[in-house]
């Protein structure tokens, strides 16, 4: 019985089960709007395509973090606290500013580029890399608007926010790709992103975007530079495995069953990244007590473990229909990559949210420090293993580097928060 009430008590008190599915089911649907999408993709393009595709995007999606530039882990941490709604809308104006002049700075950057004819990878590549990048401020702003009302608790506008955008984007981009195929693709996703601002704009109010007070808090720049940063080097530790493939690989075809599993564990990755959305504006109101920070960390912490081994078992059960009656038979081959794969997002999820809790405590310097070890180390295996046992071994590499970062990630954790709440105290 005791077991029992310490179970319910964890449950009752934890904030993963506020609005969880509400920002679950959203957050399934956002994710069509970017590697989700690519479930339906392989329907209508060639594994060599398809690998491109997941090239091009994770390129794309490590410009889109400079071009944020962590401003949205601000607005979140910030406007998560206790104070007037005239200065959480300032902070909001104040950060929108920021994004649009990093995103244009951002699409610059791709364009030179794309006179430099980089990055090298195929011609299909380098030919899109630069429409592409038009989703770069309407990625960033979306993802500001997100944080905002995230940072107010507003779960289910959020959620319903989301699923609109799903509504206008998905069909587009499906029918656009078997249009049209790898260019249909990129156009709608651009028109996708672009649509997407509409419904987070009515949510927010455009009283709220005409805000004149135009303060910068006190921390604003930290958290957003520790959090750019960190960001910047979690994507290429995340995506190591593409970017090295891209790179150094020449086989396009097997390639592309490897960018299928990659897709296909996304959907389980939504699970876990819902839990860390939903766990961070609570775990951010409860830094001032260090008794139930440290419990809702856990409790948090330990029911996302659940959810993803749940996630990874029916992740592998829809796989393998998807592949028999969905896909080409000759995507089969993507599944002894994706069960390697799901094991890697098994064990990040065992560190997911007390990952981000250091974020909560305005601590972004901890998660950079983690990441400028985890991601060379990364890297580099992915590298070595990929010259030694080719694409199995660049899948065995994700495992190796997310044991290593769930060592370093609970040691991290453990010295941020002890000497946060030692100074606080």
């Amino acid at each position: 019985m005791l077991i029992v009430e310490r179970i319910r008590d964890a449950y009752e008190s934890s904030p993963i089960r506020r609005g969880f599915i509400d920002l679950l089911s959203a957050s399934f649907a956002i994710q069509f709007l970017g590697f989700g999408t690519l479930l339906l993709i392989p329907r209508f393009v060639s594994p060599e395509e398809l690998g491109d595709l997941k090239v091009l995007q994770s390129w794309i999606n490590l410009f889109a973090i400079a071009a944020g530039f962590g401003f949205n882990t601000a607005v979140l941490k910030l406007c998560a606290e206790e104070r007037p709604d005239a200065d959480r809308q300032s902070i909001l104006v104040r950060a929108l500013g920021y994004t649009l002049v990093a995103s244009a700075v951002m699409f610059l950057f791709a364009w030179v580029l794309s006179l430099l004819d980089l990055p090298r990878s195929t011609d299909r590549v380098q030919s899109w890399l630069l429409v592409y990048a038009l989703v770069l401020p309407f990625d960033a702003v979306t993802n500001l608007f997100a944080a905002y009302l995230q940072a107010l608790k507003r779960i289910r506008d959020l959620a319903r926010a989301q699923l609109i955008v799903k509504a206008q984007a998905v069909l587009v981009i499906v029918f656009a790709t078997w249009r049209f195929g790898f260019g249909g693709f990129v156009v709608a996703t651009v028109v996708g992103y672009a649509i997407g601002l509409l419904p987070f704009v009515v949510r927010i109010g455009t009283e709220t975007l005409r805000s004149r007070r135009s303060t910068t808090p006190e921390g604003f720049w930290s958290l957003s530079t520790f959090s750019w940063l960190a960001n910047a080097v979690n994507t290429l530790g995340r995506h190591a495995d593409i970017y090295v493939l891209g790179l150094f690989y020449h086989n396009p075809r097997d390639l592309g069953y490897y960018a299928l599993a990659k897709i296909v564990v996304s959907g389980a990755n939504v699970v876990t990244s819902t839990a860390q959305r939903i766990a961070l504006p609570y775990l951010s109101a409860a830094s001032s007590d260090e008794r139930r920070f440290r419990k809702l960390a856990i409790s948090a912490q330990w029911q996302t473990a659940v959810l993803a081994i749940a996630a990874a078992v029916v992740v592998h059960a829809a796989a393998l229909l998807l592949i028999r009656y969905f896909y080409a038979e000759d995507y089969a081959t993507a599944i002894r990559y994706l069960d390697i794969l799901l094991l890697r997002y098994v064990l990040w999820s065992t560190f997911a949210v007390v990952g981000v809790a250091t974020i909560a405590i305005g601590r972004s310097e901890y998660n950079l420090a983690g990441a400028s070890i985890a991601t060379p180390l990364s890297l580099l295996l992915t590298w070595w293993m990929l010259r030694s046992n080719g694409t199995i071994g660049v899948a065995y590499a994700q495992v190796i580097s997310a044991a290593a970062t769930f060592v370093l990630t609970a040691g991290l954790y453990r010295l941020a928060v002890g000497r946060y709440f030692r100074r606080s105290g």
